[in-house]
């Protein structure tokens, strides 16, 4: 059984596929085309004793000038007798050298616009004076006329066999085209996913390192993270209350733990670190609002490498053009929409990171915007409202 769809062959060797269905008549038939995938000249053949259903390929070693011949004809159909057919199929033709020495061989040659002018051809093997047609002339010999009109009509049912494959393999090509695209695509959405899981993790980095300077400046004592208390950071990104509160009690214990002089700086090593840790005090609005800060954060920092992207091309800071250069890219309307909803998360995540998106906050209209009228946003008490 084959193991690929038959409009996955050549347009030729489909033809074989259902010869039987298609072209009653005919005790065998042969293929010739040029393979361009392999750069070389192919043939094949099928007939009733042949089970195969793609045919069976044919030894054409030594016969490729006699075939170049014919495969000069111009596109049409031809009649030959067999003794003319240079090649031979041994199995079949052993057995039946008295019925072949009276088979009329109708060719068929199909333009191949890669190769002319060189031709595709079809070999269709027929009783002598196509009687296995139950044409019943009254005579032993049948006319040229009709000799033609056997010839058109075969010519046309093969050129509409042919036409269908093409055809077939085209919507196959477009679907695997499309099939590809999609895959393509996915794969960018990973890696753009990828890209801002590393970006957010370095930022995640340096708010736990700002807020581990800030605890150092406080306690008159230099604290540093190791490298595996960063990768750990790296890896348990959480709210900004438990990050807090996981490396305040991270410090207490390297305090406790401290080794070598006092002068000497602290590391905060991973096995401190515990961000599983839940506050006891009374969840305040930051505390419960934790995760959507987060979100904020992530999406404030597309805003920024969008506007770098921007700054570097040199394209106008415009909502349009930030929405674009975002990843994944939004839409204007989506930004706005988003710096209306969380408003209040985006300011308090400017109080807490006063160093960070400086490009969003001097240059980014939505986000100027935002911080002019801070004062007046729904919910504050303002005569101007």
């Amino acid at each position: 059984m084959s193991d690929k769809f038959s409009f996955l062959y050549h347009y030729l060797e489909s033809i074989l596929f259902v010869l039987d269905e298609f072209t009653p008549g005919i005790i065998r038939c042969d293929i010739i085309f040029f393979d361009t995938l392999e750069g070389n000249i192919k043939a094949k053949t099928k007939n009733n004793s042949i089970d195969v259903r793609e045919g069976i390929a044919i030894n054409i070693e030594g016969f490729i000038p006699k075939i170049n011949k014919f495969r000069k004809y111009k596109r049409g159909f031809y009649w030959f007798t067999k003794s003319e057919i240079p090649w031979r199929i041994p199995d079949f033709e052993n057995k039946k050298t008295d019925l072949l020495s009276k088979l009329d061989v109708l060719m068929i040659a199909i333009e191949n616009s890669k190769t002319k002018p060189l031709n595709d051809l079809i070999f269709l093997y027929f009783h002598k004076n196509l009687s296995n047609l139950r044409m019943d002339t009254g005579t032993n010999d049948i006319t040229m006329r009709e000799r033609d009109l056997v010839g058109k009509s075969y010519e046309s049912s093969i050129n509409a066999m042919i036409a269908l494959a093409k055809s077939d393999i085209n919507v196959w090509y477009i679907v695997t085209e499309q099939f590809k695209n999609t895959v393509d695509e996915l794969e960018n959405q990973r890696k753009e996913m990828i890209e801002l899981k590393l970006k957010y993790q370095e930022s995640f980095v340096d708010s736990c390192n700002y807020y581990l300077e800030k605890i150092s400046i406080e306690q008159g004592q230099d604290f540093y993270f190791s490298q595996g208390a960063i990768e750990k950071i790296k890896n348990r990104i959480v709210a900004k209350v438990n990050m807090e509160e996981a490396i305040w009690k991270a410090v207490v214990m390297a305090k406790l733990l401290k080794e070598g002089d006092n002068n000497s700086a602290i590391a905060i090593k991973d096995s401190y670190l515990n961000f599983k840790i839940m506050t006891k005090k009374t969840p305040n609005e930051k505390d419960v609002h934790g995760f959507e800060l987060d979100k904020a954060f992530i999406y404030l920092n597309r805003i920024e490498d969008a506007i770098k992207i921007l700054k570097q091309t040199k394209m106008p800071v415009i909502g349009q053009k930030v929405a674009a250069a975002m990843k994944p890219s939004v839409s204007k309307s989506s930004i706005t929409m988003y710096v209306q909803n969380h408003q209040k998360d985006i300011l308090n995540l400017f109080k807490l990171y006063p160093d960070n998106w400086k490009l969003a906050r001097s240059e980014f209209k939505t986000i100027l915007n935002l911080i002019a009228n801070q004062d007046i946003r729904p919910g504050k008490s303002n005569s101007s409202n």
